[in-house]
């Protein structure tokens, strides 16, 4: 449907009768308009100063989180396991240390959870 079509359908329905002319129309807006406070100025730019706030503030938390991590422990910075000993009758022990993702994995065959 387009505006003609509009027109067109409000004009039938003799729409336009009941409705106020323009000079009538714009001076109720106008005494309405007059009755909202309208410098919204300060609204802006109350928002503006804390919204800058809010995201420095978050700025300044992601740079701390990445760049002032503390190092991590020589000690701690290697998950290898050279040797295991377990303590419960087992079958086998599997080690496997994976350098590239800095993981390991224990795997112990045959071993009673009753044991434990």
């Amino acid at each position: 449907m387009n505006w003609n079509q509009i027109e067109r359908g409000l004009k039938a329905e003799a729409v336009t009768e009941r409705m106020p002319d323009m000079e009538s129309f714009q001076e109720d807006a106008r005494a309405r308009l007059s009755l909202v406070h309208q410098d919204a100025t300060m609204v802006h730019r109350g928002r503006a100063g804390l919204w800058f706030l809010t995201s420095s503030l978050a700025a300044v938390a992601i740079a701390g989180a990445l760049f002032l991590r503390p190092a991590v422990p020589a000690a701690a910075a290697s998950t290898e396991v050279a040797s295991l000993t377990v303590d419960v009758d087992h079958a086998s022990v599997l080690i496997m240390n994976d350098a590239s993702q800095d993981a390991t994995i224990v795997w112990i065959a045959d071993m009673e959870v009753a044991d434990l």
